[in-house]
């Protein structure tokens, strides 16, 4: 009997080893024909991995232009934006040419240099899923060199300019399968900055006030596409200009349009590389009712760039804008690059 007991287990055994075997035998041959290998645990790490490096390798946007964002309900971003701008060539239409000397006797003025030190502090928020809103609170720098008969001169001014709200609304969103993100934004430039200094008792041009006295509408429009490693955006601004004051004087600034166009690469997990087209275009100003020859006109710059990604939400920005065109209205002052830098914080 144990015998007989010993061999009817010998024969099980043999029996769930043979039909263990075949089942695997038949899963392998299973998966070969339907083209699916079979299930690897270092190949599901593998794969794990190579999805979280490129979720860490996602770019985070262009430095200068904007895009067609939009925070969902809850997030908050601080943002700091720091502009420096030199006017130091003088320009008639695309041509650069030379200042003219002044005739002794005279009471010309010729404006010869300006620059502008600006950081714009931005608090943005979503309000709902497809709605947010951002406050631009700008503060500037400004300084403008004066030829004259008798002299050179320099005149100066500072403090915080207009302010900006505007609201974006989403319309499409590619985390939800749309093919693109793309938004439409509407808000108002409040005018918050001061209008009337002066210098040595009379009223400073209006390059150097910090604010034009006018209430005026903000309209935008922006997409952007991430693809892996890169990004594609696209954003147009245009701000329509109202009349308002300087110091005793009806003034009209400028409409402005901006333009750019954007790509981004996300080298690795903590550095972006990238390259802007921006253009601005304005509109010729009005004093007191009288079209301002020398100003507005077209400039386009090709901007290239890097992000430093330095986790937790904290992301800093650094462009070199250069000049490409000019097609100044009249004879002024033109720019021939700019430095910006970003530093953001996403919560």
């Amino acid at each position: 009997m144990n015998k007989r007991k010993q061999k009817n287990s010998k024969w099980s055994a043999m029996m769930g080893i043979l039909l263990t075997g075949s089942l695997l035998c038949t899963t392998t041959i299973q998966a070969a024909d339907e083209g699916i290998e079979p299930i690897n645990q270092n190949n599901v790490h593998k794969e794990k991995m190579t999805k979280a490096k490129k979720m860490r390798n996602k770019p985070m946007g262009v430095v200068v232009g904007s895009n067609g964002g939009v925070f969902p309900a809850g997030k908050f971003a601080t943002i700091l934006r720091y502009y420096h701008l030199d006017f130091d060539q003088m320009y008639q239409g695309t041509d650069k040419i030379d200042l003219p000397p002044l005739k002794a006797g005279s009471n010309a003025k010729q404006v010869y240099e300006r620059s502008v030190d600006m950081v714009n502090l931005v608090l943005r928020t979503g309000l709902f899923e497809d709605l947010d809103a951002r406050l631009l609170i700008p503060m500037r720098d400004k300084e403008m060199k004066i030829r004259t008969p008798k002299g050179d001169m320099t005149q100066d001014n500072s403090g915080i300019g207009d302010m900006k709200l505007i609201s974006r609304y989403r319309l499409l969103w590619q985390q939800q399968g749309d093919p693109l993100n793309l938004a439409i934004g509407l808000g108002i430039k409040i005018p918050t900055g001061s209008n009337d200094s002066t210098y040595n008792g009379k009223t400073q041009p209006a390059f150097l006030q910090g604010g034009t006295g006018s209430w005026d509408p903000v309209f935008e429009i922006g997409m952007h596409k991430i693809f892996g490693q890169h990004w594609y955006s696209a954003h147009i601004m245009y701000q329509m200009t109202t009349e308002g004051e300087v110091g005793e004087n009806d003034f009209e600034a400028p409409d402005q349009l901006n333009y750019n166009i954007g790509y981004m690469y996300a080298l690795s997990q903590r550095l972006d590389i990238g390259m802007e087209l921006n253009g601005e275009v304005k509109s010729k100003a009005e004093l007191n009712g009288v079209e301002q020859v020398n100003t507005g006109g077209h400039t386009l710059y090709l901007t290239p760039e890097i992000n430093v990604k330095f986790g937790h939400g904290i992301v800093f920005g650094l462009s070199a804008p250069i000049a490409a065109y000019h097609d100044l209205n009249g004879t002024q002052v033109g720019n021939d690059y700019r430095i910006a830098a970003k530093l953001a914080w996403f919560f």
